[in-house]
């Protein structure tokens, strides 16, 4: 007799959940034809200018590294509206996988970052807190970001970190 925790799924939710991959790429390959994909997640405290300067060379790097890019983010306040505004003035295409709290509760920046992981970035930047030390002060670092790097790294995807100038 096999037993089955709750976490553990059974072939059925792999194959559906396979399903719904395909399906998502493939609205995503429509809608997005030969974009190479960078994701990005930042910490909401992560907006002073420092970070917007950093953010800005990390999505510049990524842009020379891949011309075709598209920045695909949750569009979360902080970094990640400085990551939107990049990606207007430099016309480069944005894919939003918004948080879902709604449907998800607590669980949403994590489901969001599940979205980003399904598009298959070749690369995933992150700013977890704020690199301006006031700014930054007391604060955990933001757990989402930490959360997609390290998915990111278990999937085999370049991750890397902003950081601050040496």
């Amino acid at each position: 007799r096999l037993l089955v925790s709750a976490r553990t799924p059974d072939p059925a939710q792999i194959d559906a959940r396979e399903a719904l991959r395909a399906q998502k790429a493939s609205r995503h390959a429509a809608a997005h034809p030969g974009a190479t994909i960078v994701a990005f997640r930042a910490a909401p405290q992560a907006d002073t200018a420092e970070d917007a300067g950093r953010i800005f060379d990390a999505l510049n790097w990524a842009q020379g590294q891949w011309p075709d890019m598209a920045l695909a983010t949750s569009g979360a306040r902080g970094g990640e509206k400085l990551a939107i505004k990049w990606a207007n003035q430099k016309g480069v295409t944005l894919v939003l996988a918004k948080a879902n709290f709604d449907g998800n509760g607590r669980a949403a920046p994590f489901r969001a970052n599940d979205e980003l992981l399904d598009l298959e970035p070749v690369c995933v930047l992150t700013l977890a807190n704020s690199l301006n030390g006031k700014r930054s002060e007391g604060l955990h670092p933001f757990g989402p970001a930490l959360n997609l790097a390290q998915k990111a790294g278990e999937r085999g995807i370049r991750q890397l970190p902003v950081k601050a100038r040496a």
